[in-house]
């Protein structure tokens, strides 16, 4: 429990985010899994650190006026979107998976990731893609192509982010951005 604070000009809100309302609150959402320690690391820097709260997703920032969560990166992205959350971090492949309507405030240049196509060895042509129809299995069903193209057709890329063709491809994308909603 924290001290009382003298009155004054100079005294310090607590942060203990029981003693302020929801509403008065900045919602911010931190990735959870192997991103968390880069945006940690950079919020510290920023003078925001993040202790360990009572419970695990919940941690507690060393200023007051905050409230953090821990999410998935995509989660964030939905929820940024839906104006449950105010702030928050997350990669530019899940923003375009996710079609939201957000405001990039910071590319950190953290965790750059890289969509890549693979397939059994044995289903290749050489290092190419047999000319038949396959399945595509990926958690990015939007940005996933459902174009079907013939031996004799030339296949457009179907977003900026992924391009399948008819050949092997690993398509660097952005980093981790900060972001708001509209």
């Amino acid at each position: 429990m924290p001290t009382a604070q003298p009155a004054g000009k100079h005294a310090m809100p607590s942060t203990d985010d029981t003693t302020l309302d929801s509403a008065s609150l900045t919602h911010l959402a931190v990735p959870k899994g192997r991103i968390e320690p880069g945006i940690t690391h950079l919020l510290a820097a920023a003078g925001i650190e993040l202790r360990a709260g009572p419970r695990g997703y919940r941690p507690v920032p060393s200023v007051p006026g905050y409230e953090v969560k821990l999410l998935k990166p995509q989660t964030i992205v939905e929820m940024l979107a839906a104006g449950s959350r105010d702030a928050g971090f997350a990669g530019a492949d899940w923003v375009a998976e996710k079609d939201a309507d957000l405001v990039e405030l910071l590319d950190t240049g953290l965790d750059p990731v890289s969509l890549v196509v693979a397939a059994p060895e044995q289903l290749l042509d050489g290092r190419r893609l047999p000319h038949a129809p396959l399945v595509v299995a990926s958690e990015y069903e939007r940005l996933t192509p459902t174009t079907r193209c013939g031996p004799s057709q030339s296949c457009p890329p179907t977003h900026p982010l992924l391009d399948i063709r008819d050949s092997m491809c690993a398509v660097p994308t952005r980093a981790q951005v900060a972001l708001v909603s509209r």
